[in-house]
């Protein structure tokens, strides 16, 4: 069964930000891309919070890996600054 619910849609778009991070382990350039914007587009009609997670943080930090990883490109993936990467953010 399908359904469009936000909580659906919001634990799609945190896995999809998820599983970026493990292409960017698994060295695939392409695939880390194509994750994190995937769940910038799922989060981004969401709002600001839901669930107690605080998801304009949790765009801006998947926003900073994609800049970071276009920064480096395919071949120094990598180098890759894992500070960056940061758990999901909670609403306060």
């Amino acid at each position: 069964m399908k359904t469009g619910s936000p909580e659906r849609i919001l634990y799609q778009g945190i896995l999809q930000i998820g599983l970026a991070y493990y292409q960017i382990k698994r060295s695939n350039y392409r695939g880390a891309l194509k994750m994190l914007l995937r769940g910038q587009r799922n989060l981004a009609p969401l709002g600001d919070a839901l669930l107690g997670i605080d998801l304009t943080q949790l765009q801006e930090d998947a926003r900073t890996v994609e800049s970071a990883l276009r920064q480096l490109g395919p071949a120094n993936i990598g180098l890759l600054d894992w500070n960056l990467v940061r758990p999901v953010p909670e609403f306060e």
